[in-house]
């Protein structure tokens, strides 16, 4: 079960998040993530922290999900941890041969991490309880003022919700190639560093062609359908918010200017 949700997949529930508005879930995640990144540590980084545990609480999402959003970044965090605790001076709490690590570098190791922890965290979350669709279709309003300067907003957008429907597709071509030519011999676990980069050549050039493929494809079809980007473009759900977005935006704005102030 674990192995087929992957990283940054909408799951679906009835929380309060889920029934939020797609653009209050996105002005909430970056007011979450300008109070986290702003924060000083220990205090109050740490009591932003209820308020993110608060909200994977209402979210309905199984924690381990949030694990899993962790495990890429895993190797990061540890070395951005290592180091800060091996390279920051100040002043010595244990001491082996050249190696000397301070409380300084301690306290640093622990901010850094905690603080990329919560970020990550905030951005599963958005991801976990909004649709791609949606995200698209709220990032689209919530930039819509810049065309007024000549941004094609509707087209960045697409050009988005294209990428984001296709990764999927991907991966799973990239699986299937992979196991397509493991079954021809190929193996790219071992050998010279000449053949290993011939091993992913043989997995990388298909990849891309089905890639060119797929997108001229796209092309075809929305020309054929007349596609003239945003021009007299219609919405199937129009994004409206209620009073619980706001209420909530302004909840999450009181507790994160209230912890930092």
């Amino acid at each position: 079960m674990h192995r087929g949700i992957r990283v940054g997949q909408y799951i679906p529930s009835d929380s309060i998040l889920h029934n939020l508005e797609a653009r209050t879930k996105i002005i909430a995640s970056i007011f979450m993530l300008v109070f986290i990144i702003v924060a000083s540590f220990p205090y109050k980084l740490l009591a932003l922290s209820l308020p993110v545990i608060f909200l994977l609480k209402i979210s309905q999402v199984r924690f381990f999900i949030y694990l899993e959003a962790l495990r890429p970044f895993a190797l990061i965090i540890l070395l951005t941890v290592i180091l800060q605790v091996l390279l920051v001076k100040g002043t010595p709490c244990y001491s082996l041969g050249i190696i000397t690590i301070t409380w300084e570098g301690l306290i640093l190791a622990a901010a850094i991490s905690i603080r990329l922890v919560l970020l990550l965290v905030v951005i599963r979350i958005l991801t976990a309880t909004t649709t791609p669709q949606q995200l698209m279709a709220a990032l689209e309003k919530l930039l819509k003022p810049f065309t007024y300067i000549g941004l094609p907003v509707q087209e960045l957008v697409m050009i988005m919700t294209i990428s984001i429907r296709f990764i999927p597709l991907f991966i799973e071509e990239a699986s299937r190639l992979s196991l397509a030519q493991q079954a021809r011999g190929i193996d790219y676990g071992s050998g010279s560093i000449k053949q290993r980069i011939r091993a992913i050549s043989s997995l990388l050039i298909p990849l891309l062609r089905v890639a060119f493929n797929r997108a001229s494809d796209i092309a075809i079809a929305m020309e054929t359908r007349c596609y003239n980007g945003g021009l007299g473009r219609t919405y199937l759900h129009n994004l409206a918010m209620t009073k619980t977005d706001y209420v909530f935006l302004a909840v999450l704005l009181f507790i994160g200017v209230f912890v930092l102030a």
